[in-house]
Order: C-alpha cells, then structure tokens, then sequence
C-alpha cells in the first residue's frame, strides 16, 4: 500500500508498506535545526494506512495496519516504539484482512487541553489520541 503526505514546508513523506520516507527540498542548508534530516528511512511496525506531519514538522505520525500508531522523530531518524490505539477485529474475521484500518490522520488544536492532539479516523470508527 502507497501513503503521502502532504508536503511540509520542507520535506515530503511517503510510505510503500511499511517502509517510510522522508526526503527534503529546497535549500536551507544552513539551518542548524534541520541539521541531519536530507533523508530518513525507517521500517515501521506494520504497513502505513496514513500520514501527518506534527505542527513543528519534526515529527511524521504514521496510522498503521494493526490499530497502531508510530511516530518518526526527523532528527535522530529513528521511531518511536508503536502504541496501540485501537483493537483490529476486522482482520482477525475470516476473510476480511489486508484493508487499511486507519484512513486519515491529522494534529489539531485541543480547545479541552493545552498542545496538540491527534485525530485518526479508522475504517470502521474515529480515535482521538
């Protein structure tokens, strides 16, 4: 399964299964907080349903197959550990697996609590994190 994102104002992610990539543009060379981050590859936990960036665009949030989500810090290029967010069922039915569980994936403003939160939309129900 093939997942974009939408670009970032400096790079651009993509996954094929379980394999991401985030790769840079443009020409900020010069600055110290993208230091190391022309390209991160990483393999995730399970195949990527759907992408986000983080607000500060150190951060890709990856909703994987599983009911899981994983997070790819840019700078050391490695993922977080995957936290389980929701139950799969739908693959554990006979004859139902393989679809994606999660279809979008997004950072929003929390009105209730101060930050950030996540929202992923599954297949079958919405999860907010």
């Amino acid at each position: 399964m093939l997942s974009l994102s939408r670009p970032c104002s400096t790079s651009s992610a993509i996954s094929l299964d379980s394999c991401l990539h985030v790769v840079r543009h443009g020409d900020d060379d010069d600055d110290d907080d993208q230091e190391g981050e022309s390209s991160v590859s990483a393999v995730l936990r399970d195949g990527v349903d759907c992408l986000a960036w983080s607000p500060c665009e150190r951060f890709v949030l990856a909703g994987l197959r599983g009911g899981h989500v994983q997070v790819v810090h840019l700078k050391t290029r490695r993922p977080l550990p995957a936290l389980q967010v929701a139950e799969n069922g739908a693959e554990e039915e006979e004859g139902k697996g393989g679809g994606p569980f999660f279809v979008h994936c997004q950072f929003q403003d929390d009105p209730d609590c101060p930050g950030q939160s996540v929202r992923l939309i599954g297949s079958n129900a919405k999860v907010d994190a």
